[in-house]
């Protein structure tokens, strides 16, 4: 399975959900093959890679406001890097 960089949008199973939630990852957590990843409402979890899937969505936007900034920079960069390329 690929590694997941920080901004990424993905799909994870929430305890006691049906349906995958959107999330976006916020970081490597120090465990092998775990990832922080957050969801539309700021709440954080920590996953390993099985269980993270990878999407083409648009990033979350996280209610919590300093998260929205923190995938709103890092969306912009990830746009401009594609339009170098």
């Amino acid at each position: 399975m690929p590694q997941l960089k920080e901004g990424d949008s993905v799909r994870f199973k929430k305890p006691g959900y049906k349906h995958l939630s959107h999330a976006v990852v916020t970081g490597k957590h120090e465990t092998p093959r775990s990832y922080m990843i957050t969801d539309e409402t700021g709440r954080e979890y920590r996953r390993n890679r099985c269980h993270i899937h990878l999407t083409q969505e648009p990033p979350v936007i996280i209610l919590n406001d300093d998260l929205f900034f923190i995938s709103f920079a890092i969306m912009k960069l990830k746009t401009k890097k594609k339009s170098k390329t």
